[in-house]
């Protein structure tokens, strides 16, 4: 995590969140509660002079502000977000995320090309954590090939932005020319020209296997046209198929890099919503290694044997937290059960989201804009 002891809007932002970040935001705690949490993306900004991005930033910030005994940490906390204000309009469709603590010379941020619109502004014991859940799921990597007869495009898309891989995959001439008019030799020819092309689809499937290999993908989006569909499928690779996650149809080879992100994105968050789905479902069927309900998943988080959380839609719920041992559970009593210590009430969200990430548990964040609606908390165990 970066440290700073004077917030400055020269600090550069990470473009990319990694797991040693996520540890060191969830076990980061403030006795004081004076944990900055600030995030801001506009979806759709209605003019150029992007000056209601500033003004929303200054109304949040005022909202906190007006509250009594604010700490003269957090004040430079917060002077610290209107200096980098000024930056981030000119970039309000990115999610910008800082975390602060000015006692404890804590200032990280975050520049995440997510989708979405949040505006949000908490000073509390603990960093919130879940709307930079949703951003890096919102955002995974994922491969894009388009497939023509010959020839492929190589894509890369985080997020909300795309880039071509110019020349990644080397094309091949296909056709075949003779002036020969011996009785069969049309025969002969078209197949050495099916023979050709089969060989070259095999050929681009082992390249696609290194090209995602070399992206740290693990999803693929194909697009070519549906006849050409038909013999390239039964040549990819089986990790492929795997990582297959969708393909679209397209007339036309030379698209624009923002067309295939715009067929593609639908793609991926139907991909998303399957996987969520998908977890929900095993989770039913398997009685034995799902755990439903706050009070279930709450008990096998804390003996270590959630394997998957799924978190619906935002909840309200509270759960009180150990001061001492950080031991959660359900209900407002002010003692905790196991070392009698005095607790807090927490968000129930973001205390599973933190319990989750120090015990190596994977989480699925469903965006609330997603088609994914359900209000519920579950898990699949290990054991």
């Amino acid at each position: 995590m970066h440290t700073s002891t004077i917030p400055s809007i020269h600090l550069e932002s990470r473009q990319s969140v990694i797991r040693e970040d996520l540890l060191a935001l969830a076990q980061f705690c403030d006795e004081n509660a004076h944990a900055v949490s600030f995030y801001f993306s506009l979806s759709s900004h209605p003019d150029n002079s992007h000056r209601e991005e500033v003004l929303m930033i200054q109304q949040l910030i005022k909202n906190i502000v007006a509250k009594p005994h604010t700490d003269h940490g957090v004040s430079k906390d917060l002077s610290g977000i209107v200096m980098a204000a000024e930056e981030l309009r000119y970039a309000p469709s990115r999610l910008n995320a800082i975390f602060a603590c000015h006692d404890q010379h804590i200032w990280q941020s975050f520049d995440l090309p997510a989708a979405g619109s949040v505006s949000r502004l908490e000073v509390r014991r603990h960093f919130h954590l879940a709307p930079l859940l949703r951003a890096i799921e919102s955002s995974a990597l994922y491969c894009v090939v388009m497939v023509e007869h010959g020839k492929a495009r190589a894509f890369v898309v985080h997020g909300t932005e795309i880039q071509e891989i110019r020349a990644r995959f080397k094309p091949e001439d296909l056709s075949l020319h003779s002036g020969n008019s011996r009785v069969g030799w049309s025969h002969h020819v078209d197949g050495n020209q099916q023979e050709r092309a089969r060989a070259y689809l095999k050929e681009l499937s082992w390249e696609i296997h290194r090209f995602m290999e070399e992206q740290k993908c693990l999803r693929v989006v194909i697009g070519c046209r549906d006849d050409l569909w038909s013999d390239l499928e039964p040549q990819l690779l089986n990790p492929e198929r795997a990582a297959l996650i969708g393909r679209f149809h397209t007339p036309n080879f030379d698209v624009s890099p923002a067309e295939v992100l715009q067929a593609t994105k639908p793609i991926f968050e139907a991909s998303l919503q399957r996987r969520y789905e998908d977890l929900s479902q095993t989770i039913n069927e398997g009685s034995s290694h799902g755990a439903r309900g706050l009070d279930q998943v709450l008990d096998n988080l804390e003996q270590g044997r959630v394997q998957k959380v799924l978190l619906g839609k935002p909840f309200p719920e509270m759960v009180a937290e150990c001061g001492q041992c950080g031991h959660l559970h359900a209900g407002t009593g002010d003692k905790c059960v196991f070392c009698t210590s005095s607790t807090h009430l927490v968000f129930a969200e973001e205390a599973l989201i933190r319990k989750a990430l120090l015990t190596e548990a994977e989480i699925l964040l469903p965006g609330p804009e997603g088609s994914y609606g359900r209000n519920e908390v579950a898990a699949w165990l290990r054991y």
